[in-house]
């Protein structure tokens, strides 16, 4: 499982150690709504090769 992590209250740096896929500010990051876009992808490919 992928993590990702959240860094409104941590440092970055500390948040890096534990090696998260990538890094959000808040929520509202695009990179997070991209991410969830492309694991939807991702399952919707599945349900229909299956």
């Amino acid at each position: 499982m992928s993590v990702i992590g959240l860094a409104n209250r941590n440092p970055s740096q500390l948040l890096m150690e534990a090696k998260p896929a990538f890094l959000i500010k808040d929520y509202e990051d695009p990179k997070l709504w991209a991410a969830l876009e492309e694991i939807d992808k991702m399952s919707t490919t599945r349900k229909t090769t299956t």
